[in-house]
């Protein structure tokens, strides 16, 4: 029997019973349905809009659960076009914690604005992250009075990486300033691209807590609507950088951070930095200044040395002079539109 069926009766007073033609349209109905929600996982799939291992696992988890589990998120499919989001987040909310967000203004361009427009982008604070990580451990909050077993192990990823965390000038300093060891965290950045549909991607900015391994996401952007000025989308990368930059150097009372690594591939090293791209007509290399002709001439490159001239401060200032053009222009001494 329908659960809409047995309320009516419910209302009614009447009995639950159940006669075969009842139980017949109930069985066609469920049947029913169960070939519109296998049609419409297949054609998610098919679109792109779904991955094969999602559609397998809830196919899979759909069967065994009986399709139990989730009527409070289920929503009509008239309506879940209009209302999903709005819906999902009434009920997401009642499970996990709205996530801590800062809001920056980064120039966009996007899909309903003529031209580039300033928007205020959510950034996680990776901050707030590791310390709900900490207090999530036991290692910070008042009373917190950690087993020192507990932090010798938790402090044994450090051995990969001593040097270039003792080394650290955020570690010294707080160090000096009587921080102990396991409120210096070493963290991670990662940059790279990620695919979201076949015609969507955005660029995912993450961090790595070094000693506990979990990787979590700081902020992303959409590539169709990075800046398009000819920056190569660095207008719209740098106020979110500037965000996180500010955050790590700022001299929080409870913890610190130290990045003692980033990874990136090359397209999203040079997009991070800012430096040229492999098809710059002189120097290929963001690092050096080897001529493209001379580029795949390894020679004595080793992991330490470079035998060609590295692209420092001064090179950029000497491209920079010898690409600006100063240009004075002549005004009428009677203009009263300018101001000498």
């Amino acid at each position: 029997m329908s659960f809409k069926r047995a309320r009516t009766l419910q209302t009614a007073g009447g009995a639950f019973t159940i006669d075969q033609e009842a139980e017949a349209e109930d069985t066609e109905l469920i049947k029913a349905n169960g070939q519109k929600y296998r049609k419409f996982l297949l054609e998610r799939y098919a679109s792109g809009l779904s991955t094969a291992a999602d559609t397998c696992i809830l196919a899979y988890l759909h069967t065994e659960s009986g399709g139990r589990g989730t009527e409070d998120l289920g929503l009509d499919p008239d309506l879940a076009t209009k209302h999903g989001a709005e819906h999902l987040r009434c009920h997401l909310a009642k499970e996990y914690e709205k996530p801590y967000v800062d809001y920056v203004a980064v120039p966009m361009v996007c899909k309903k604005s003529i031209g580039r427009v300033s928007v205020q982008h959510p950034t996680r604070v990776t901050s707030d992250m590791l310390r709900k990580e900490l207090l999530a451990l036991g290692l910070l909050g008042e009373g917190a009075k950690p087993d020192a077993k507990f932090v010798a192990e938790h402090l044994e990823a450090d051995s990969e990486y001593m040097a270039l965390y003792e080394g650290h000038p955020v570690a010294q300093k707080a160090f000096a300033e009587g921080f102990r060891r396991e409120h210096v965290v070493p963290v991670s950045v990662y940059f790279d691209g990620v695919q979201y549909t076949k015609n969507e991607n955005f660029l995912g900015f993450y961090m790595t807590n070094l000693r506990t391994g979990k990787q979590q996401l700081v902020w992303l952007l959409r590539l169709s609507e990075l800046c398009s000025c000819g920056c190569r989308g660095w207008c719209s990368v740098f106020p979110l950088l500037e965000h996180f930059r500010r955050d790590m150097c700022f001299d929080h009372q409870d913890l610190r951070a130290c990045i003692i690594d980033y990874k990136a591939d090359w397209p999203a090293y040079i997009e991070l930095c800012g430096f040229r791209t492999w098809s710059h007509n002189l120097h290929p290399c963001p690092i050096c200044t080897v001529q493209k002709k001379d580029f795949l001439s390894v020679g004595t490159m080793t992991l330490y040395t470079c035998p060609e001239k590295l692209f420092d401060q001064t090179s950029y200032d000497e491209v920079v002079a010898s690409s600006f053009r100063a240009a004075r222009i002549a005004v009428p001494a009677g203009n009263p539109s300018v101001t000498r």
